[in-house]
Protein backbone atom coordinates (compact mmCIF):
# COMPACT_ATOMS: atom_id res chain seq x y z
CA UNK A 1 0.00 0.00 0.00
CA UNK A 2 1.21 3.29 -0.80
CA UNK A 3 -0.15 6.82 0.91
CA UNK A 4 -1.16 9.41 -0.81
CA UNK A 5 0.84 12.01 0.30
CA UNK A 6 3.88 9.87 -0.15
CA UNK A 7 3.27 9.03 -3.76
CA UNK A 8 2.48 13.21 -4.03
CA UNK A 9 5.99 13.80 -2.53
CA UNK A 10 7.77 11.13 -4.14
CA UNK A 11 6.76 12.33 -8.07
CA UNK A 12 7.75 16.33 -6.48
CA UNK A 13 11.08 15.27 -5.66
CA UNK A 14 13.94 15.15 -8.46
CA UNK A 15 13.62 11.37 -8.82
CA UNK A 16 9.84 11.57 -9.46
CA UNK A 17 9.50 14.59 -12.01
CA UNK A 18 13.10 12.31 -14.21
CA UNK A 19 10.58 9.30 -13.91
CA UNK A 20 7.41 10.94 -15.29
CA UNK A 21 9.12 13.22 -17.88
CA UNK A 22 11.05 10.06 -19.35
CA UNK A 23 7.88 8.17 -19.01
CA UNK A 24 6.25 11.22 -21.09
CA UNK A 25 4.32 10.14 -24.39
CA UNK A 26 3.56 13.70 -25.52
CA UNK A 27 5.66 16.15 -26.82
CA UNK A 28 4.00 19.52 -25.69
CA UNK A 29 2.29 18.42 -22.25
CA UNK A 30 3.23 15.23 -20.90
CA UNK A 31 0.93 12.13 -20.35
CA UNK A 32 1.84 10.15 -18.17
CA UNK A 33 -1.13 6.97 -17.26
CA UNK A 34 -1.41 4.55 -14.36
CA UNK A 35 0.25 2.15 -16.45
CA UNK A 36 3.18 3.90 -17.34
CA UNK A 37 3.55 4.91 -13.69
CA UNK A 38 2.94 1.23 -13.04
CA UNK A 39 6.27 -0.19 -14.73
CA UNK A 40 7.97 2.45 -12.79
CA UNK A 41 9.18 -0.44 -10.34
CA UNK A 42 9.52 1.66 -7.28
CA UNK A 43 10.45 0.12 -3.84
CA UNK A 44 7.73 1.47 -1.31
CA UNK A 45 8.67 1.50 2.06
CA UNK A 46 6.36 -0.22 5.11
CA UNK A 47 3.24 2.14 5.30
CA UNK A 48 4.45 3.36 9.21
CA UNK A 49 8.18 4.65 7.40
CA UNK A 50 6.11 6.30 4.63
CA UNK A 51 3.89 7.94 7.20
CA UNK A 52 7.50 9.19 9.26
CA UNK A 53 8.57 10.57 5.87
CA UNK A 54 5.47 12.35 5.56
CA UNK A 55 5.56 13.59 8.63
CA UNK A 56 9.57 15.08 8.36
CA UNK A 57 8.82 16.60 4.60
CA UNK A 58 5.88 18.41 6.00
CA UNK A 59 7.54 19.59 8.56
CA UNK A 60 10.41 20.72 6.59
CA UNK A 61 7.99 22.42 4.13
CA UNK A 62 6.42 23.90 7.25
CA UNK A 63 9.98 25.36 8.11
CA UNK A 64 10.69 26.36 5.17
CA UNK A 65 7.68 28.82 4.99
CA UNK A 66 8.49 30.30 8.24
CA UNK A 67 11.88 31.45 6.48
CA UNK A 68 10.54 33.05 3.39
CA UNK A 69 8.04 34.84 5.30
CA UNK A 70 11.21 36.24 7.23
CA UNK A 71 12.97 36.73 4.58
CA UNK A 72 10.27 38.97 2.68
CA UNK A 73 9.75 40.71 5.85
CA UNK A 74 13.39 40.98 6.12
CA UNK A 75 13.25 42.61 2.34
CA UNK A 76 10.46 44.84 3.58
CA UNK A 77 12.20 46.58 6.13
CA UNK A 78 15.10 47.75 4.00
Amino acid sequence: MIAPKFALFFFMSPTGQNLLVGGSTAVAQPNVNATTIAQFGLSIPPLAEQQEIIRRVEALFKTAAALEARYRKAKAQR
